[in-house]
């Protein structure tokens, strides 16, 4: 019950950094500041069809995934890098 209280003190960003992951999140929110919306992208590191990769690609819009991608992001490294 106390983590309830502790969430309605939170601000919205604290809030889905919390639901998210706080590591999954910064590294999301890194990937947005350095891609030109919108985008094509890849992510690795990231389970096919978890929440995670779900995740990521809900707070990405309005980039999404590409077969031929802008950007790589390797969620497992936290690297970020130009596609070509």
């Amino acid at each position: 019950m106390n983590e309830y209280g502790a969430l309605l003190k939170l601000s919205a960003e604290d809030k889905r950094a919390y639901v998210t992951g706080r590591d999954l999140y910064a590294f999301i929110k890194s990937c947005k500041e350095s891609v030109k919306e919108p985008s094509g992208y890849k992510v690795t590191g990231l389970e096919k069809d978890s929440l995670e990769q779900r995740r990521f690609t809900y707070y990405m819009y309005p980039s999404v995934e590409s077969g031929d991608p802008e950007y790589i992001f390797d969620a497992e490294k936290h690297t970020i890098r130009k596609a070509y």
